[in-house]
């Protein structure tokens, strides 16, 4: 299931008017709306835990979207499909079925809200994990989600939406077990805003294949940095294009430890390796493998890789918009041939589309 944000205005010029300072994308109604969201005290949907039921779920609380979204969306899309005619996966009732999500957006990442029906999460950025049950996933933009979701009996259509963070937008496709049954109708915008994601699911999720216990050789600070002025963001308050590595060694532990002071978070990309979460917050954990992780604002994170697949590897936060403008770096094995990488072409026209 491929999820996007989409809007009407090129990529280019969403770029050019957000380091002009101005909003990105979006038709005039959708800034609007937008706008008049910011700074107003709203009940906002996020994604809580039950240690009781041991199971994930939706709750509700008053708050307060203290920053805009840099960049306005004129909708999100589900395998390219509008919520005015979504895709209908027909199933046969008592049915066990596997979907696997995939935020593929350039700035929007999600909530997958299953409404009545409940997933057992199996994999995250293809790794699997401990099965863990729940209603409402997050699903952070080029993070993958693989849930198993059993069909009722009884005859239904049973809308899986995914709903944009920070956001009322909202996409998805609906199960159907009786092909004589039409799709509901669903608002692709509805009065309920969502808040960020957070750290709530990375918390309870248990690799079932972590890395082998040892000591790291090598640890990496990253304070992620921005947004400074021209709309620039990088890290360690330096502005990528550089050439100054995040050097490692073949065959090393090594480690690196997010600090995210800015007004939003962002999902932190790593090329050629997986990693597990080992801290959150100062809390150890034995926390999943995956290749991206969303580290909120205000929130520290811990993850280690073994350096086993010698290279020159991006290393970047997955927001389009945030990774041109600098938030970007590579980590370079000391055996790799750097000749060939030269870090001043990056910049505007590296938009990959």
């Amino acid at each position: 299931m491929m999820l996007r944000d989409f809007s009407f205005t090129p990529a280019s010029q969403i770029l050019n008017n957000v380091v002009a300072g101005e909003r990105g994308g979006g038709t005039a109604m959708a800034k609007s709306l937008a706008d008049f969201a910011w700074h107003q005290p709203r009940t906002l949907l996020t994604q809580q835990w039950d240690p009781a039921t041991q199971r994930f779920g939706m709750k509700q609380e008053k708050g307060v979207l203290m920053m805009g979204s840099d960049v306005v969306y004129d909708a999100l899309l589900a395998n390219e499909r509008s919520l005015d005619a979504p895709e209908i996966i027909d199933v046969e009732p008592g049915e066990t079925v596997a979907i696997r999500w995939v935020a593929g957006s350039a700035f929007m990442s999600f909530f997958l809200d299953l409404g009545d029906l409940e997933g057992e999460l199996l994999r995250i950025d293809a790794n699997p994990v401990e099965p863990i049950r729940g209603s409402l996933f997050q699903l952070a933009l080029a993070q993958r989600l693989t849930l198993r979701i059993k069909v009722p009996e009884e005859p239904g259509v049973f809308p899986l939406l995914a709903l944009g963070e920070r956001s009322n937008l909202r996409r998805g496709v609906v199960l159907r077990n009786n092909p004589k049954l039409s799709a509901p109708d669903l608002a692709p915008q509805t009065d309920q805003w969502t808040g960020p994601l957070d750290f709530t699911q990375d918390k309870q999720l248990r690799a079932t294949n972590p890395l082998a216990g040892r000591a790291a050789y090598n640890t990496i600070p990253v304070a992620l940095t921005g947004p400074a002025p021209k709309y620039t963001w990088g890290l360690n308050d330096r502005f990528y294009p550089y050439r100054d590595p995040y050097w490692v060694e073949q065959g090393q532990r090594v480690e690196m430890v997010f600090s995210n002071p800015t007004p939003m978070g962002h999902p932190m990309h790593l090329h050629g390796h997986e990693f597990q979460i080992l801290e959150i917050d100062g809390t150890p954990l034995d926390g999943p493998m995956r290749d991206t992780v969303y580290v909120p604002k205000g929130s520290t994170c811990r993850i280690a890789f073994d350096a086993n697949n010698p290279g020159i590897w991006a290393f970047h936060c997955h927001i389009a918009y945030h990774h041109v403008r600098g938030m970007f770096n590579v980590v370079a094995y000391r055996s790799a041939d750097l000749s060939w990488w030269d870090p001043s072409g990056f910049g505007h026209e590296y938009l990959p589309f």
